[in-house]
């Protein structure tokens, strides 16, 4: 039998992902891809993630909603990443959500 490999993997944090409803400019509504992002390991909070919330740069009056899928990301690079779950947020809470021009 061979020499035995042994790969390590830290958990390194969290990577947010999903899709928004905004409402835009002039009316109307449509739905956008966010833009990823990274929460260091032991931050993620209701806070932070309803700060992750985005327009995906494209520019709205508010976001109405969203629903964020939540990886685990495991490293040293490159990373590994695993679906951990998804959520839903309402209009009371994307109200943190950052927005383009």
């Amino acid at each position: 039998m061979g020499k035995m490999k042994q790969l390590s993997l830290d958990h390194r944090g969290y990577e947010l992902r999903g899709e928004a409803t905004l409402n835009l400019w002039g009316g109307g509504q449509g739905i956008i891809r966010m833009d990823h992002v990274f929460i260091p390991d032991h931050k993620l909070t209701h806070t932070n993630i309803k700060r992750s919330i985005n327009d995906g740069g494209f520019g709205c009056v508010n976001v109405e909603s969203a629903t964020v899928e939540i990886y685990d990301v495991y490293g040293p690079p490159p990373h590994y990443i695993q679906y951990n779950r998804t959520i839903e947020l309402d209009y009371l809470q994307c109200q943190e959500a950052f927005k383009g021009i």
